[in-house]
Formats: C-alpha cells, structure tokens, sequence
C-alpha cells in the first residue's frame, strides 16, 4: 500500500516546480502573476515551494494566465516533457495576454 503524504509530497514539489517552470517560461515574475491572477504575491511563492497545494480553481486561472494546459501542470510524471515555447513575446504583450486569460476564466 502506498504511503499517501509520500505521493503527495511527491506530487506537491512537482507541481510547483511545475508552476515555477511555467511562469518563468512566459518570463512572469511572482509578482505579474499575482496581479493578473488578483491574489497575493505568497500564495505564488507558497504554491510554487510546495508550502500549499492550490485549490483546481486557482490551477485553472494559473494555466489559464501562463498559457499551459492544466493537465501539464497536474501531471505527476516525471518523463512528460514541457510544452513547447511560444515565440516570446514582449513583457507588455506577456501581461496583456496574462490579464486577458485570466479575465476569461473569471468570467
């Protein structure tokens, strides 16, 4: 039988490498990320150290914002590579499309 605060911890720390992965790759710092997603700068920093495991709503809003399918982000294998990059788009044009996203999920 398997230990589950092992598998969770497991899948924790690799959701929020996940999470870190994904906004770095949109070149988001915590701080973008929390005013587009409209929650404070430590619940980035929590969810990506592993301190706390975010609710679905809130990983639908940050794959929504860093343009990532959810499943990418859930994903406990290790051997599933990262989603290709987009062309990289400028910071105003990464916020934009951040805020647009976000606005979409909330609505």
């Amino acid at each position: 039988m398997r230990d589950a605060s092992k598998e969770r911890e497991r899948f924790t720390v690799t959701l929020g490498e996940r999470l870190r992965e994904a906004r770095l790759g949109r070149g988001l710092t915590a701080t973008d990320l929390s005013e587009v997603l409209r929650c404070a700068r430590r619940a980035i920093v929590y969810y990506e150290s592993g301190e706390q495991m975010p609710s679905l709503d809130a990983l639908a809003r940050i794959a929504r914002a860093v343009d990532i399918p959810l499943s990418v982000l859930v994903t406990v294998l290790d051997d599933v590579p990262p989603p290709e990059p987009h062309r990289r788009a400028t910071r105003a044009e990464q916020l934009e499309n951040a805020r647009r996203r976000a606005a979409a999920v909330a609505s």
